[in-house]
């Protein structure tokens, strides 16, 4: 995937997080450090501690997938990292 389409996909992911009321995941996601696509992985970097143990938290992550997966078909796995 090339980096246009998928910064048109995030951009697409935070409009349907606003959308469906999702706030607290929104802003979460807006602070990000980074996000980037390797391979089929799509790795968020955190800018501190503790937005990273925000978003490693299984429920939290499992409900970063979903959204993910229905905005990006061919993700398979979300790597949480803190810079």
């Amino acid at each position: 995937m090339e980096s246009q389409e998928f910064e048109s996909k995030w951009e697409n992911l935070l409009l349907m997080l606003d959308d469906r009321l999702q706030l607290g995941l929104l802003n979460k996601l807006e602070a990000l450090n980074g996000h980037y696509l390797e391979g089929d992985t799509i790795i968020l970097e955190t800018n501190n501690q503790l937005d990273f143990e925000y978003l490693s938290k299984p429920q939290v992550k499992q409900q970063i997938e979903l959204f993910l997966k229905e905005t990006f078909e061919s993700i398979s796995e979300v790597q949480i990292v803190n810079l």
